[in-house]
């Protein structure tokens, strides 16, 4: 571009800046700010005013930027928009610049600040306040305006970019910037994970399995998709299933199936019709009339029932069996309930029977809620166990069969086949019994690994095991209900093997060992084997020797 066309263009621009009165009211926004400082001045119908501009610093609508120092400010603005900025006399030369815009205009209230040829800068004198209207270039997806202390642009002062739409998203709800999150208190959302509960094992499980006596909540906070909060949206909160919400209130308050606010962030409460009861309730979150989001609760209502599973065969003596059984608590729609305290219904405890405890409180797996058991002589005992729930009624189990045996005293083993074909899977029954000839309890294992006198081993031919590979799992086995049980494979040789099943851990009563010895046959699979091919060639020979004979007969009869 030439001097002459350039200084033409400037001319009209600054032509076109007078005639829209740019100098006459800018003084006005610049008069707070400091030298240099940017200011952009608010939409309004006026040419020394901006427009378009959705929002600034997630502010939304006509705020403006005020005397800002820094160039981290950020806004929104529509592509057909435009910036009014200025930025007050700083005492040296300075100016303005714009990336990814158009300065349209470029003016000041001293002097003659000059445009540069791309339109992309505005530079004054030392006296004189910028002032410029920038617009967004087609297709600009940023714009940026920056201030600057040095006629050479080198050292910024304060900025902002904006993000260029084609339309304006203002005031509409946003998914992608709103959070909207179950709680475990009444809390906003800050991000769209919804939070976790931790049981007493230390599992997490879901906020929206709210335990007795507390209530649910989903916390919220709204935008649009400029980050700006929601204005004058009427949210809608509905429920199913028994339970009430209510907006930014306690439970107490809550005594709708529905309720509504303007309120773009905070939080609604969950609760049930009867504080004790177990309700599985949907949530309904909606804005102006359209959903935008729902969540099903479990509120878990006070302890109903009480069961045991795991029983194991407890250990006679006087210490305790540790987690001989699992005690597990529901609420009345079978909800296991967390952490619940419970024991044994005492008038079962005799003198073979001594104690049942709480080794763990109920778990919300419905697994982990453990007992120990001390029993001191063998047999078989009748127990129940017992809660107190939160309307101190007494809550009983079923009466369950629990047995008391000694450690192994004799063992037998045996094969469930007495010949397997080579690939089949054959599998050795250990079952072991006390002194008085009770199956033995669940504590005991099958020996100690490294222990030459006590460790277990199971040894045949063609037989390789599965799973308890090595002497460590092996000797690891308990036994269950008095039996431990192996499976092995069958190898391909075929012929007659004895497996020799000694558990040194369990002499007999004259302390000897007890070593079971169990015969079995691996069958052929068809194949030729090497004894085939050996009676085979035995009997070509003899079948060659016979005709030899025949001729050696025929050959003198002729003579």
């Amino acid at each position: 571009m030439s001097t002459k066309t350039m200084k033409q263009r400037i001319a009209l621009v600054a032509v076109s800046a007078l005639t829209a009165g740019v100098l006459s009211v800018a003084s006005a926004p610049v008069a707070n700010a400091a030298a240099g400082d940017l200011v952009v001045i608010a939409n309004a119908a006026t040419a020394t005013s901006s427009r378009g501009i959705i929002s600034t610093n997630g502010t939304a609508g006509t705020s403006a930027l005020s005397a800002s120092a820094v160039t981290t400010n950020y806004g929104v603005l529509l592509s057909s928009g435009s910036v009014y900025a200025t930025s007050a006399a700083l005492g040296v030369a300075h100016g303005a610049k714009v990336s990814g815009g158009t300065i349209t205009t470029c003016g000041g209230d001293a002097g003659t600040p000059v445009l540069n040829a791309a339109m992309t800068s505005c530079t004054g004198s030392a006296a004189s306040t910028i002032l410029i209207t920038a617009v967004p270039n087609a297709g600009a997806t940023s714009m940026s305006v920056t201030t600057y202390t040095t006629s050479a642009l080198t050292t910024a002062q304060g900025g902002i970019t904006y993000s260029i739409v084609a339309a304006s998203s203002a005031n509409a709800f946003s998914s992608s910037t709103s959070f909207i999150s179950a709680e475990l208190t009444a809390v906003t959302a800050d991000s769209n994970i919804d939070a976790t509960n931790t049981d007493q094992t230390g599992s997490a499980y879901s906020g929206t399995i709210v335990p007795a006596g507390v209530s649910g909540y989903l916390g919220y906070d709204l935008k649009d998709a400029y980050g700006t909060q929601l204005s004058a949206h009427v949210l809608g909160a509905n429920v199913t299933g028994g339970c009430l919400v209510g907006f930014n209130q306690a439970a107490s308050a809550n005594t709708y199936t529905a309720s509504s606010t303007t309120t773009a962030a905070g939080y609604i409460t969950v609760s049930r019709v009867t504080s004790t009861s177990a309700y599985t309730c949907t949530l309904t979150l909606t804005d102006n009339g359209v959903t935008i989001a729902s969540r099903t609760y479990t509120l878990l209502g006070q302890a109903a029932s009480v069961t045991v599973t795991g029983l194991k065969r407890a250990k006679t003596g006087a210490a305790a069996n540790d987690d001989a059984m699992e005690v597990n608590v529901f609420d009345s729609a079978g909800n296991a309930i967390d952490n619940a305290t419970f024991s044994v219904v005492s008038s079962y405890l005799n003198s073979g029977l001594t104690s049942i405890t709480a080794d763990r409180g109920s778990d919300r797996d419905a697994e982990l809620g453990d007992a120990d058991v001390t029993c001191i002589t063998s047999g078989t005992y009748d127990f129940a166990m017992k809660v107190t729930n939160a309307s101190l009624a007494t809550i009983t189990s079923p009466v369950y069969k629990l047995s008391c045996s000694g450690s192994p005293a004799s063992f037998t083993a045996g094969l469930d086949k007495a010949s397997y074909a080579p690939g089949e899977i054959a599998t050795l029954t250990i079952t072991a019994k006390d002194s008085a000839g009770n199956l033995t309890h669940d504590y005991a294992v099958l020996g100690t690994a490294g222990a030459a006198a006590t460790e277990a081993s199971l040894t045949g031919g063609m037989l390789t095991v599965i799973g308890a590979t090595t002497a460590a799992l092996l000797n690891a086995i308990k036994f269950t209900n008095g039996v431990a049980k192996f499976k092995f494979t069958v190898g391909a040789t075929s012929g007659s093997y004895n497996m020799v099943v000694d558990l040194p851990a369990y002499p007999n009563a004259a302390g000897a060992n007890q070593a079971q010895t169990v015969s079995y046959a691996v069958a052929s699979s068809g194949a030729v084997s090497n004894a085939d091919v050996l009676k085979s060639i035995v009997a070509l020979i003899a079948s060659i020797n016979k005709q030899i004979q025949a001729l050696q007969k025929l050959i003198l009869a002729r003579r």
